[in-house]
């Protein structure tokens, strides 16, 4: 006989988490804090009570969130199975899970700033909730939502006191945020401060090489980024620290180490994230005048492989890049944008419509017809941050271009 325990366990926050088993409630927090440090495998972590608790809302939850936030297609059947699932769990959950549920289906259903609001709301209730607090984030970042970021990290930090371990995960929030919105001696502080409460802090070290990288000091970042440094352990945000060093290395003109690093990842990796890295630092490499030989053939040919297409800007920018060297697939590709998302209905269609697309059509301009590609561009530089990703991310934009585009 299974006892209901729901509402009644707290997790490491101190908040309570719905479930039929207490093993469920332990699942949640070991996968909530690999995920914080970006060890492990979260996901995997969580199956076992997803799958033995129906209760469990919050695996689901957390689940289909970071599908959609990866950019996998919204018929992948997980996703449509935790939908579902999270549908039926309805009105027959707690409070603060419905509020969840109500932000990841409309996360799913293209409105992420519809979803950031339904996190914020759970976060007036309990102001605890570091889940809703690092969704909200991580929505944000999806969308380019600068301000809203900042005014809610900041909010969340009044929540944990000085010696409580989130703090630092809250700090290391609040120091990307304040970095995105160029205020950097605060940004270096909060990170350095976080680095100091949680040295396994990931996001912290990963906003303080922001900050580094926006203000073009080599120096600290590559101290910082030490070449020695390991950080296989911390899966997908290894690469991308990797990256960060990378593009330093371009700014100083050390190409060969840049494309060192380049040729460390997997040029047939299919997660759409690493790519879009890979593709910006090749950019780069041969902007600074690098040859990169035949390595946009495996990326181009990989680009084409990758499932996580069309549900996020910032991803088709980098594999409309990457396709800029082969008219052709630019095509069709550009063909299978405008197909996903016409008539615009949610956000995230109008977001296609509106910057994505000309965005995608001007960069297959560049080679031919530069000024209209530039003129385009320039139109929708207001517009360029909803593409998500960071500012320094972005700046690939100004790299190819060789002007200011990105904001």
């Amino acid at each position: 006989m299974v006892v209901r325990i729901r509402n009644t366990e707290l997790d490491w926050c101190g908040v309570p988490v719905a479930a039929d088993r207490s093993d469920s409630v332990a699942a949640w927090d070991e996968a909530y804090r690999e995920y914080l440090a970006f060890r492990g495998d979260p996901m995997a972590r969580l199956a076992p009570a997803i799958a033995s608790d129906p209760a469990f809302a919050l695996g689901r939850v957390f689940r289909a969130t970071y599908t959609v936030l990866a950019g996998r297609p919204t018929d992948d059947p997980t996703l449509q199975a935790d939908l579902a699932a999270l549908t039926t769990l309805g009105a027959d959950t707690a409070e603060r899970e419905r509020g969840h549920i109500a932000a990841v289906t409309a996360l799913a259903a293209g409105e992420p700033s519809a979803a950031a609001r339904h996190w914020e709301a759970v976060i007036d209730d309990s102001p605890r909730d570091l889940a809703a607090i690092r969704f909200a984030h991580d929505v944000y970042l999806h969308i380019g939502a600068n301000d809203a970021r900042l005014a809610s990290s900041t909010r969340a930090l009044r929540s944990f006191g000085v010696d409580e371990r989130q703090r630092s995960h809250v700090l290391g929030q609040l120091s990307f945020a304040l970095e995105e919105v160029g205020r950097y001696d605060e940004a270096l502080d909060a990170g350095l401060e976080a680095l100091a409460g949680d040295p396994d802090d990931m996001w912290a070290l990963h906003a303080l090489a922001h900050v580094h990288e926006m203000r073009g000091d080599s120096e600290p970042s590559l101290a910082l980024l030490a070449p020695d440094a390991d950080w296989t352990e911390h899966g997908l945000l290894s690469s991308h620290l990797w990256w960060h060093r990378a593009i330093r290395l371009v700014a100083e003109r050390d190409l060969d180490a840049a494309l060192a690093i380049a040729d460390g990842f997997a040029y047939d990796d299919t997660m759409a994230f690493t790519l879009a890295d890979v593709t910006s630092l090749l950019v780069r490499i041969e902007a600074a005048g690098g040859s990169v030989g035949d390595r946009w053939d495996r990326v181009v040919d990989t680009w084409q492989r990758v499932v996580a297409r069309h549900t996020c800007g910032f991803l088709d920018l980098h594999a409309a890049l990457a396709f800029t060297r082969e008219p052709e697939i630019a095509e069709r590709w550009r063909a299978s944008q405008r197909a996903a998302h016409r008539p615009p209905r949610s956000e995230n269609d109008r977001l296609f419509v509106d910057v994505v697309e000309p965005v995608a059509e001007a960069l297959g301009h560049l080679t031919h017809d530069r000024g209209a590609a530039l003129a385009q561009l320039g139109s929708l530089s207001t517009r360029i941050g909803e593409l998500g990703g960071s500012l320094a991310q972005r700046q690939v934009l100004d790299v190819v271009t060789n002007t200011r585009i990105a904001s």
